[in-house]
């Protein structure tokens, strides 16, 4: 008789602990498995709609008018390097527009070590002889300018009765 009633117990003992304890983690574990398929449906849309619109911005991108292409490149230089040649040139092209050399050049390069956000800087402060309405018209152009610019610090002295010496500090950024 013990001889039956041991297996009788281990199948009520395993029968409940089916019941008990399995079947209702198996339950769990379904509609775990269903809340991840969801989820990776979702996601799947939301990839697909990322990437219908990443190809709505490229078609635009290829639209836009090569000259405004470089128009947006010179508004904010890219790459590890600035060019100081080619900016200096381009605020001396400035100043030669209102018959202005520049003097007195000083650079102060923020090396690309150092900086801790995505951007360099790059100052620059010169010195110019010039009447105040022309001085007052390269302010004007650099203000217009496709790059940015920043002037940091202006100063002036009177040399005589129409000219001044106006030195000026300015800085512009290039991103990393």
């Amino acid at each position: 008789m013990f001889r039956f009633i041991l297996p009788f117990i281990l199948i009520v003992f395993i029968g409940s602990m089916y019941f008990v304890y399995i079947q209702p983690g198996i339950l769990r574990l379904s509609v775990i498995n269903d809340e991840i398929q969801m989820v990776r449906n979702a996601l799947d849309v939301q990839k697909k709609d990322v990437e219908f619109a990443l190809k709505k911005l490229e078609e635009q991108w290829n639209n836009v008018n090569i000259k405004d292409k470089n128009k947006l490149h010179r508004l904010l230089q890219q790459g590890t390097e600035f060019d100081q040649v080619v900016f200096v040139n381009h605020i001396n092209n400035i100043a030669n527009e209102h018959n202005m050399i520049l003097k007195n050049l000083k650079f102060a390069n923020q090396s690309l070590d150092s900086v801790k956000e995505d951007y360099g800087e790059f100052t620059m402060t010169f010195a110019v002889e010039s009447n105040y309405e022309n001085f007052k018209a390269f302010l004007n152009n650099l203000e217009r300018n496709e790059q940015i610019i920043e002037i940091t610090d202006l100063s002036f002295q009177s040399t005589d009765q129409e000219y001044f010496t106006y030195k000026v500090s300015l800085v512009t950024y290039w991103l990393k």
